[in-house]
């Protein structure tokens, strides 16, 4: 799914084209259609593995899919919901390990709720370890701030 929503980001995958080629007994046509049904193209703008895995866990949980990696209020950011003033950050060993690494975090969190953002943080561990747990805490959270259309969703 990342490869194609990469190649279709960079203007370089024509899916019209690749659907009519795809047919039965050509190899590797039933793993590509599978990956063009759940094309999302936003996967493009994922940065790791742990973003990769964030976005299924929404798309499972049916909440809307947040915008990936851009600038909020001049930081940059894992997920936003602009318009419930949400933002998540993913924090992976990798980038956020390091007591550099969480002070600079922490002001980038206190730089969001004094623009009026609430910050939620998610670790490795709970996205692959407990993945109801973090979607049902993050349609409340989306719920509490007033997301329209998750009324109809179980956490």
């Amino acid at each position: 799914r990342h490869a194609l929503a990469v190649a279709d980001y960079n203007k370089q995958l024509d899916l019209g084209s690749l659907r009519s080629v795809l047919g039965s007994g050509r190899a590797g046509s039933t793993r590509l259609r599978e990956g063009l049904t759940h094309h999302e193209p936003r996967l493009a703008r994922t940065r790791s593995y742990f973003e990769r895995l964030f976005i299924p866990l929404c798309e499972a949980a049916g909440i809307p899919l947040p915008e990936l990696n851009v600038y909020v209020e001049g930081v940059l950011v894992d997920a936003v919901w602009r318009e419930a003033k949400l933002v998540v950050e993913l924090d992976g060993k990798d980038n956020h390990s390091s007591w550099g690494q969480i002070q600079d975090d922490r002001r980038k969190e206190l730089r969001l709720r004094a623009a009026g953002y609430d910050v939620i943080r998610y670790v490795t561990v709970q996205v692959e370890d407990e993945p109801d747990l973090v979607a049902a805490d993050l349609l409340a959270k989306l719920r509490d701030l007033g997301l329209p259309g998750l009324e109809q969703l179980r956490p």
